[in-house]
């Protein structure tokens, strides 16, 4: 494996997801995912993420959310950012209902 290559594999996938941080979790932004993996997804935002911050990731506005922190934000436009998350603790098949923790 090269430097910069991913272990796991990712699937371009565009879903709808909501992200919030965990102080105002409900101030969530409706975002669409570029690509996930069950380590971690692309997404595009209206705004910009700090690296390092936590955000919660759910797919609807249930109670249910996974913790993910913001690797890195990179601007596209003045009012658009892509960013990427990683998850806490691995969770396969997230995008698909399955949750199941790794």
């Amino acid at each position: 494996m090269s430097v910069g290559e991913r272990a796991e594999g990712r699937i371009v996938l565009a879903i709808p997801i909501f992200l919030a941080n965990s102080r105002t979790p409900h101030q969530a932004e409706a975002v669409v995912t570029e690509n996930v993996s069950a380590c971690g997804v692309r997404a595009s935002t209206k705004r910009h993420w700090q690296p390092g911050e936590t955000l919660r990731i759910s797919r609807s506005w249930s109670k249910f959310y996974l913790p993910a922190r913001v690797a890195y934000c990179q601007q596209l436009s003045k009012d658009r950012f892509c960013i990427g998350l990683s998850f806490t603790s691995p969770y396969a098949g997230w995008w698909n209902g399955t949750q199941e923790a790794g």
